[in-house]
């Protein structure tokens, strides 16, 4: 799973912004990857990414919580963001971190 994690963020870095239908395809292998088996996730999180990983991960915070609503990812990825050297990644990460947390809190309450 993280060989095939890394090699899927590898090639989403490379993909032109406005490459719509192949950024949605790495979106779906990430989402795919990350809600097989949430603790491997974790680990992946916590111990194999580097900062660059993290950061272009965060696009699919959103809809893996969507699926798997689970707390600890989103701590840990919270966590793993307060060692991100470059400031603005850090707060790109931890925003969207946030935005996945509240996801969890909205489908709590209902």
């Amino acid at each position: 799973m993280y060989d095939e994690l890394k090699a899927i963020l590898a090639k989403r870095r490379t993909l032109h912004p406005e490459d719509d239908i192949q950024i949605e395809n790495c979106w779906k292998e990430e989402v795919s990857l990350l809600t097989n088996d949430i603790d491997k996730s974790i680990d992946f999180i916590r111990n194999h990414i580097s900062d660059d990983e993290l950061y272009w991960l965060s696009e699919v915070f959103d809809d893996v919580v969507h699926i798997i609503s689970n707390s600890e990812f989103v701590e840990t990825i919270i966590r793993r963001a307060a060692n991100i050297h470059d400031e603005q990644k850090k707060l790109s990460v931890l925003s969207e971190a946030e935005y996945a947390k509240k996801i969890i809190e909205n489908d709590t309450q209902l």
